[in-house]
């Protein structure tokens, strides 16, 4: 397509050209990252050794920089195999017990100190740089859980779980006369569980637990690498 002459072309044809061009490179760039994936998933997996890794579950109605308040599970993978572990409020890691401890770095230290800097776990992600953020986990995560090593951060938001649902199908939920769908979660998790509990501390357990719910379905099912695709491109076009 590059060694197609661009000129002289008359409108239409010119403007097809242009939006082909655009439309392999991203293509190309989907390609790239999903062989860099592919090639670091045996590892990420914990073919090597066993990997746990902190997922950030994030409710976007009570925003934050990344997307939303975090709640928490831990995710723990060993030989291929992927189990859902713990899954916690962000309280139970402390509020604000890490005075005068240095974030990931000076930028993050002098923009954040008033939040809770690197110290305030309701607030770890007010850095829109979510690499930044998955450091600074990394760094809090064995000072609030003595020897509790993270090999990495995986976060997931409401439109996040929509996708993963439309895999692990429905999900049971307590006062709910029919099962929560893929369709409906992100409107519920967004507006409707504010109006069926007004208390903050039970209304993100019922988060939290869908959450638990999606993420342990989908690690209990087989799927065929096609249907992976197929669920998660909506998402990775949207980055």
């Amino acid at each position: 397509m590059n060694a197609t002459p661009s000129n002289p072309l008359i409108g239409a044809v010119a403007s097809a050209r242009a939006e082909a061009l655009e439309q392999i490179a991203d293509a190309e760039r989907l390609v790239g990252s999903g062989k860099e994936l592919v090639r670091a998933l045996p590892a990420l997996l914990g073919d090597d050794r066993p990997k746990r890794y902190f997922l950030a579950i994030e409710n976007l109605a009570e925003a934050r920089a990344t997307g939303g308040l975090v709640g928490y599970g831990i995710l723990d993978a060993v030989k291929g195999k992927v189990s859902l572990t713990h899954l916690g409020f962000i309280s139970e890691l402390g509020s604000g017990v890490f005075p005068g401890k240095p974030g990931p770095t000076p930028e993050f230290q002098k923009m954040y100190e008033r939040f809770g800097g690197a110290a305030f776990w309701h607030n770890i992600n007010m850095s829109p740089d979510f690499p930044t953020v998955a450091a600074n986990i990394e760094k809090l995560f064995p000072i609030a859980v003595p020897g509790g090593h993270l090999d990495g951060v995986v976060s997931v938001d409401p439109v996040g779980l929509a996708g993963l649902m439309t895999l692990t199908g429905p999900v049971k939920v307590e006062d709910l006369s029919q099962p929560l769908t893929a369709e409906e979660v992100v409107r519920f998790t967004l507006s409707t569980a504010y109006s069926m509990e007004p208390r903050p501390a039970a209304r993100k357990e019922m988060l939290g637990v869908v959450a638990g719910d999606v993420w342990a379905k989908l690690l209990s099912i087989n799927l065929s690498a096609e249907r992976l695709a197929r669920s998660f491109a909506p998402a990775v076009e949207e980055g």
